[in-house]
């Protein structure tokens, strides 16, 4: 499925990409980091709406952009897992 990823989300994981990445290495973002700084780019997103809109499914914008995007989400009964998406160039 397509989905408009929302702006603040797109800014979000573009700004932490700026502040990690080194060329030749993989980054590393947890979910959780992403939400946060995108609610902090623009106010009015909540979580809710974020996961409800699929918004977190950006990878294939940032494929199209030349980055490999992997996602790593927990079994379902691993409730202290992290979601984290790597960044390679």
């Amino acid at each position: 499925a397509n989905y408009a990823i929302h702006p603040a989300i797109i800014q979000a994981v573009n700004e932490l990409l700026k502040e990690e990445y080194i060329p030749g290495r993989t980054v590393t973002l947890l979910q959780k980091t992403i939400v946060k700084k995108a609610k902090s780019i623009c106010k009015e997103l909540t979580e809710r709406q974020i996961f409800d809109k699929h918004w977190m499914d950006f990878e294939p914008v940032f494929r199209k952009a030349g980055w490999k995007v992997s996602y790593n989400s927990s079994a379902w009964c691993e409730t202290y897992f992290d979601e984290y998406y790597k960044f390679s160039k």
